[in-house]
């Protein structure tokens, strides 16, 4: 499991220790000191990945770790966010032959705090 940049770490460290699945950490960038790694931890000897985040506007910074993934050799077929904007994001992983999949869509999300706001 990778998380989309290091904004989603929190989400993918709590779902890996969860499911007690491997766990690596995109630096955003190759390090310019020691191992010089982008990523960092042990990835699945299957060497599929899933990338994981909290939120999704456009899908610029999942589409730049899925990018990297595959040229290290990892395939990323689906990545999974808690929350998507619906701003055309799913339509551009799927250009770059990734299906995300979301917990909620903004518009739930927000449609259940305004009702919620009216029940109190």
């Amino acid at each position: 499991m990778v998380p989309g940049g290091i904004s989603g770490t929190p989400t993918g460290t709590a779902v890996a220790l969860a499911l007690d699945v491997p766990f690596v950490i995109d630096r955003g960038e190759p390090k310019a000191y020691g191992k010089k790694k982008r990523f960092e931890g042990k990835f699945n000897p299957t060497r599929r990945c899933l990338v994981l985040d909290d939120l999704v506007t456009a899908g610029g910074t999942i589409n730049k770790t899925v990018a990297a993934l595959h040229e290290t050799g990892y395939p990323v077929p689906v990545a999974k966010v808690v929350v998507v904007r619906e701003e055309g994001e799913r339509e551009e992983m799927e250009a770059n032959g990734v299906r995300l999949d979301a917990l909620v869509t903004k518009a739930v999300l927000s449609a259940a705090m305004r009702q919620n706001r009216r029940s109190d």
